[in-house]
Order: C-alpha cells, then structure tokens, then sequence
C-alpha cells in the first residue's frame, strides 16, 4: 500500500507524529474528554485516575499534567516506579488492565460515597437545628398567648373595678341628694 493511500487519520485524534502529539509519558494517565459544565468548550486532558480535567485539548504541556500527577497521585506514581511507565498511547486509546479501571471506578465511587456521608451528615445537623429553633419559636408563641391571655384577664378585671367604682359613686351621688333634699334638725339657738 503506498503512503498516499493510508486513510487520514481523524482531525480531532491526535497521533505520534501529528503536530501536538500527546508524546510524553504522562499522557498516558490522561484521556481527552468532553469539557464539563463551567469550562471551557472542547477537549480536556482529564486524568485517568481521579477524573480531575487539567487542561485543555492535547496541546496540553507535559509540566501541566506532571504537576497534577506529582501532586495528586504521588503514591500511585511511586508504585508505578517499580513497573515499567505505561506506554505512550494517544488520547483516546482504553487502559491495557480493565481490573485497574474497575479498581479506580471503586475508588471514586467510595470517595463519593463519603462525600454523600458528610453531606448527610450536615444535613442531618441543619436538620436538627431547624427542628430546635422550631421548638423554641413554639415555645415562645405559647408564652405569648399566656401573657396575652393573663393581660386580658387583668383588662377584665380593671373593667369590672371601674363598673363597680361609677355604681358606688353613683348611690353616693344619691345619698348626698337625698340627704340635701331632707330638712335637717333646727339649728342651735
């Protein structure tokens, strides 16, 4: 077959050889992926390990992808230390252990799993402290309605002393007219 019959490799895979070549050893704990909500549009280079996005397209510099390694994987870089590095394979190409990948899906599935742990947890304790100052409102409501009770009570009881005080000075206003309409005994000579 001659070279100008090999087909043309897709535009968006990059290959050994082709201009921004994932060619450094690093690439191959990264896979180009669809950029998640909040980046920018295209292709990250997102790690193959934890699933972080580093940066963006396969122009990404091996520095970028190191770091991220170095600082995120540590162990899992001195383990492979002892095994040969993992080949330079492109992007898009699948891990050689499926076992690897099953192990890391367990991984992050147990991280996340953690994650929904605290989550609950701190819903839980909002919860709770929701349900206190509920309580606490409610008791302070019924308190309010008790003091709203007892000062009505004492509105009534006023009401009922100022009744009682207008009839008393109304038989006194009779009595001084009585008393005035009567002739009283002469007066000493």
């Amino acid at each position: 077959m001659r070279t100008d019959e090999l087909p043309a490799a897709p535009m968006d895979t990059p290959g050994p050889g082709r201009r921004g070549a994932p060619s450094c050893e690093a690439w191959g704990y990264f896979h180009l992926a669809a950029a998640r909500p909040g980046r920018a549009a295209g292709q990250w280079a997102t790690c193959r390990l934890c699933g972080e996005q580093v940066s963006p397209g396969f122009h990404a510099g091996a520095a970028a992808l190191w770091r991220h390694l170095e600082g995120a994987h540590r162990r899992e870089l001195q383990k492979s230390a002892a095994r040969p590095p993992p080949p330079p394979a492109g992007p898009p190409a699948p891990p050689a252990a499926a076992e690897g990948d099953w192990a890391r899906l367990l991984e992050q599935m147990g991280a996340l799993a953690e994650r929904c742990r605290v989550r609950e947890r701190e819903l839980a304790r909002r919860e709770a402290a929701v349900g206190r100052a509920q309580r606490a409102l409610e008791r302070r409501r019924r308190a309010l309605q008790q003091e709203e009770r007892a000062a009505a009570q004492e509105r009534r009881q006023l009401r009922a002393d100022a009744e009682a005080l207008r009839a008393r000075l109304r038989d006194l206003g009779r009595r001084e007219a009585a008393l005035a309409a009567t002739p009283g005994p002469p007066p000493p000579p």
